[in-house]
């Protein structure tokens, strides 16, 4: 799983920070904006798209299961974003 998503990533030309020891992987990207992570309300004429960083950590639940966790992060202000945000 980790490996193939870095693949891709690459294959689209983002560059990606990459923790092999911890299984952890960053990027930033573009989302369309939305609501911030303190509730406020972006205004259209305000921001079309945000830039955000994207971490992605795969942890080891037990022998034969693992979980991927993704956060979001306003590239500009590093506050993290709720997951209903749009990404």
């Amino acid at each position: 799983m980790f490996a193939t998503l870095v693949k891709s990533l690459e294959k689209q030309n983002i560059d990606v920070t990459v923790n092999d020891s911890k299984l952890k992987l960053k990027f930033t990207t573009q989302i369309a904006c939305g609501e911030d992570s303190e509730g406020e309300e972006e205004s259209k004429q305000d921001c079309e798209t945000r830039e955000v960083q994207v971490c992605f950590q795969v942890f080891q639940v037990d022998e034969d299961k693992h979980c991927g966790d993704f956060t979001y992060k306003d590239a500009k202000t590093k506050h993290h974003l709720t997951s209903d945000y749009g990404a």
